[in-house]
């Protein structure tokens, strides 16, 4: 059997592994959301209860959104492998969060991907990834990928 270099170019692009960053775009606009949320439950319950309560009720949303953000935090995938039947999403912890093939994808504004991933069993997940999580390049062939093998 000859060697084919376009074939191992194929497969060396097929089996590598991207490096997310947290993604500065998806925090300010989560802390931007927050802090809406906080206002609307301060003002709602301010008008009805008094501002005291209003107080201790926007301090009440604040932990919980803190929470909240603490433990999506820890769940963000940090590396994205690339196999050449599927995507892996792991964990710091390298524990896998996402396995399967790609099964849909879009792009909005080349700011934001949203892949789907489907697994033997035909669970799905859904990953974000936006655009200042990965270098540009790293990014575009990522989308590329995922529109390839979402209409495979």
């Amino acid at each position: 059997m000859a060697f084919d270099p376009a074939a191992a170019v194929a497969l060396q692009e097929d089996s590598r592994s991207l490096s997310l960053r947290p993604s500065f775009m998806l925090e300010g606009t989560a802390t931007l959301f927050a802090m809406v949320a906080l206002a609307a439950v301060c003002q709602a319950i301010g008008r009805h209860f008094g501002w005291v309560a209003a107080g201790l009720a926007g301090l009440v949303t604040l932990v919980l959104l803190l929470a909240s953000a603490l433990r999506y935090r820890r769940r963000l995938p940090v590396l994205l492998k690339i196999r050449p039947d599927s995507l892996l999403a792991q964990d710091r912890r390298g524990m896998t969060l996402a396995q399967g093939q790609i099964a849909g994808c879009t792009q909005w504004a080349g700011c934001l991907l949203v892949i789907v991933l489907i697994n033997e069993t035909g669970r799905a997940w859904v990953l974000l990834v936006a655009a200042d999580a990965l270098a540009p390049n790293a990014f575009r062939e990522l989308a590329v990928l995922a529109r390839r093998r979402s209409h495979a």
